[in-house]
């Protein structure tokens, strides 16, 4: 119990002190909207909706937990472009101190068809960022008094603002491709996502022990391949993330592997179309990511879970973070063809 205590004090004082980092997920691929705003639209379907929820350090500590829900969908679409939005919020809670962190904002991307089989998408986001705690629900060791702990005094602490809520602005691009195929739902031919994205370009400022302080923009690359394996129903995906933030910077390789259980009828649509994908991620200096997707029809239904293999390992014996993820698209990705969605 007590190195619980200790652990949870620990973090929470990190979470203060430094530029706070953004929450993340390790299912980036399924929280688009807050990955790029490039992909707002950018899917094969006409709306799309995301709920994500992640639970980190239940073992060691009060848990830190994220949720966030988006949703979007095209306006206007032609054979060589188009015009989506989309909106999303996010809140990540973090311990017993109640320190949280909120996005909500809205996205706009356009699009355009480079070739027979590629695309480039622009997309600017805009919003909310606001982050607080609950200074009464923490201990400082001025409210030692010599003898015991005496919520009666004063923490002396200098904390400039208990929360704060400024205007934030992100932006992104994103490359797309096919090669041998028509179908992006498919696990035949080689497809493939490239894209640049920047978060809080306005630097909006934080709650923090400093007297000013200014959340850093984050910066993100991100990449994943679809290649399918001539013959068999079988596809590899193998995907890369960076993000860089202020100091902290995240590198994130992974590789799953994506089996095509069965694809939906032509003609009746009675057989509805699903598949399943298998692999892991590993957060370099953090935590080993094994993830599951199990797509059918409309649905997708996501699961990870971080066995943590950072310094803080011995005192969380490996457990890290338990995430869940749900996408709906209408109507059901393997429907859409190159001829009449540009963007796949």
């Amino acid at each position: 119990m007590k190195i619980k205590a200790f652990f949870g004090i620990m973090m929470l004082l990190f979470s203060l002190v430094i530029h706070a980092q953004d929450p993340h997920f390790t299912q980036f691929n399924m929280q688009p909207l807050l990955l790029n705003p490039a992909l707002t639209g950018n899917f094969s379907g006409d709306f799309r909706a995301n709920v994500n929820y992640r639970d980190q350090w239940r073992s060691v500590a009060e848990p830190y937990t994220t949720i966030q829900f988006s949703a979007d969908g095209r306006v206007t679409k032609s054979q060589n472009s188009q015009l989506s939005i989309g909106g999303y919020v996010m809140n990540d809670k973090a311990g017993a101190s109640e320190f949280h962190q909120t996005l909500a904002g809205a996205n706009v991307a356009a699009g355009i068809r480079l070739g027979h089989s590629s695309s480039l998408t622009a997309g600017l986001g805009g919003g909310l960022f606001s982050q607080g705690f609950n200074q009464g629900s923490l201990i400082w060791d001025s409210q030692y008094n010599g003898m015991q702990y005496d919520p009666t005094l004063g923490s002396n602490e200098n904390i400039s603002e208990l929360s704060v809520s400024k205007f934030d602005l992100n932006a992104g691009l994103v490359f797309k491709f096919m090669s041998g195929t028509n179908n992006a739902y498919n696990n035949d031919g080689l497809k493939g996502t490239i894209g640049f994205s920047a978060y809080h370009l306005t630097r909006p400022q934080q709650v923090s022990l400093l007297t000013e302080d200014a959340k850093y923009s984050r910066f993100t690359a991100h990449a994943d391949l679809s290649i399918g394996l001539a013959g068999t129903n079988t596809a590899i995906q193998p995907s890369f993330l960076l993000m860089i933030q202020g100091s902290q910077t995240e590198i994130m390789p992974g590789l799953t592997f994506r089996y095509l259980l069965r694809e939906q009828s032509r003609y009746t649509g009675f057989i509805k179309s699903s598949a399943f994908s298998i692999g892991g991620y590993y957060r370099a200096g953090d935590a080993i990511n094994v993830v599951t997707l199990f797509e059918f029809s409309n649905f997708g239904v996501g699961f990870s879970y971080d066995i943590n293999a950072s310094g803080l390992s011995s005192a969380t014996n490996g457990s890290g973070a338990l995430e869940f993820a749900l996408r709906f698209i209408t109507p059901a990705p393997n429907k859409s063809r190159l001829s009449n969605n540009p963007l796949y």
